[in-house]
């Protein structure tokens, strides 16, 4: 999703009828995500008009996953037939919730409101020297969002002492992974973030600047979307896309209220 939200400007001009980007298949109903996860994606890939190809065990689908994979007004935002790839209206992947959008053929704007990183609170500045503390994982380090966007450098050939001291020094640097090449010395990346989890890889360690693991993690999230940023003026409708339901009109801007850890609210906005 990150890539598809950093590079959807150059991939958007790509897509249309008759050729559409694949960011893979879906896992809903695979029993490997969670059910706000199930509807983040497919939520993400009916906005930027992904094929709806399902990656699962048909004979063994939930109730729940099944309805996702069935919501009739999410399939229509899929298959709109201007067939224009919506974006990622919020600029940085690495922000905690994010607002994606989509332009549909009779004027109306689908949105997707996607709590990445939970509810908690803003981050303090990366801190340099003195580092006291280190937070220490095994078996797997806390990741960068951003892809390799999100590391700030890599090392080899150190011991953690060294990496240690040397992200220590560094302000855009929170913490790095580290796996040991078996004589006491070792590589990995810095880290410019810690935002996208904890990520499991047997035979690495992780290192982190305490106060840079975000403490919101699974918390829910209001997330506002101002119908300004989508060319959307004087009162919209919104149309609740799960409850499969209208919540009325609104003047300027909307927040969807306490969306899950990972969930994404998926709305049809409408001029009025």
């Amino acid at each position: 999703m990150d890539h598809w939200g950093d590079w959807g400007s150059v991939l958007a001009p790509w897509a249309g009828p008759g050729h559409w980007h694949d960011p893979d298949m879906l896992l809903i109903g695979n029993n490997c995500i969670t059910e706000d996860e199930e509807r983040t994606q497919m939520a993400i890939w009916a906005l930027v008009a992904a094929p709806l190809i399902m990656g699962n065990d048909m004979r063994s689908v939930p109730a729940a996953s099944k309805a996702i994979l069935f919501n009739k007004d999410a399939i229509r935002i899929n298959q709109d037939s201007l067939g224009q790839q919506g974006l990622r209206l919020t600029n940085t992947s690495s922000a905690p919730t994010q607002v994606w959008y989509r332009v549909l053929a009779n004027g109306d704007v689908a949105v997707g409101l996607y709590n990445k990183m939970g509810g908690g609170p803003p981050l303090p500045p990366i801190p340099g020297p003195p580092c006291a503390a280190w937070n220490t994982t095994t078996d797997g380090y806390f990741e960068a969002c951003g892809g390799g966007a999100g590391n700030v450098g890599q090392f080899s050939g150190k011991t953690p002492a060294e990496a240690e001291a040397e992200c220590c020094a560094n302000l855009q640097c929170a913490g790095f992974s580290y796996a040991d090449d078996g004589n006491g010395k070792g590589s990995g990346y810095y880290k410019g973030n810690l935002n996208c989890g904890f990520t499991r890889a047997a035979g690495y360690q992780g290192f982190a600047k305490p106060s840079q693991i975000p403490s919101g993690s699974s918390a829910p999230a209001d997330i506002t979307v101002r119908f300004s940023d989508l060319n959307l003026f004087g009162s919209v409708t919104v149309y609740d896309v799960w409850a499969q339901q209208s919540l009325g009109a609104f003047t300027g801007s909307f927040t969807a209220k306490a969306v899950p850890f990972h969930g994404t609210a998926l709305l049809r906005l409408s001029q009025a």
